[in-house]
């Protein structure tokens, strides 16, 4: 389960909008209410009652720039914080495909996945892996592209998360990675990522 919470904040930490994440765009587009809504979700630290305040400044900085893609990925990281996955899985919905990073993309899997588990979602699995393997020498190396792998019920993926594990060396990463690729569970990934 912690394996899980660490890979599944290694993906985030790199697509959503706390310091290190990417967004197709800034929230500062949206003016004082984009920036009052980054910084009430950068200080809620999973709190939902500063979550939910969060959500409501980021819900009328929307209202004055509809057409933010920062702050729909924002508001869809902070739905996602209060377990609100339909409304997270609509923002998305609402992005354009083609502008999501491999990241990005794999929360979005992960959320249909969660909404509406049949069938299971594994053109979008796939299609993340291919995003995560892009300008990559060596993507079997990247524990986010073994991940989409295996969700995405590629024959690949369970050679490559074994090879993963052989060739990391001892240490926490090993340990992360033990635990998350041998004996893989599917639903216990997911409900780990996304309770």
């Amino acid at each position: 389960m912690m394996a899980a919470r660490l890979l599944a904040s290694t993906l985030l930490a790199a697509a959503a909008l706390l310091p290190g994440w990417t967004a197709a765009a800034s929230p500062a587009a949206a003016g004082d209410a984009g920036q009052q809504a980054l910084a009430a979700y950068q200080a809620a630290h999973g709190d939902s009652g500063r979550l939910r305040q969060a959500l409501a400044l980021a819900d009328q900085a929307l209202r004055e720039a509809p057409g933010d893609t920062g702050l729909r990925l924002l508001r869809a990281d902070i739905q996602t914080g209060l377990r609100q996955y339909t409304q997270a899985l609509a923002d998305y919905r609402q992005l354009p495909d083609a502008g999501l990073a491999a990241e990005r993309k794999m929360l979005q899997c992960m959320l249909r996945e969660r909404v509406q588990p049949a069938p299971l979602p594994l053109d979008c699995y796939a299609e993340a892996s291919r995003r995560f393997a892009a300008g990559q020498a060596a993507p079997g190396r990247d524990p986010n592209y073994v991940m989409a792998l295996l969700l995405a019920r590629d024959p690949q993926g369970p050679r490559l998360a074994a090879e993963l594990l052989a060739a990391t060396p001892a240490g926490p990463q090993r340990e992360i990675n033990a635990m998350l690729f041998q004996d893989f569970d599917r639903n216990r990934y997911l409900r780990s990522v996304l309770p």
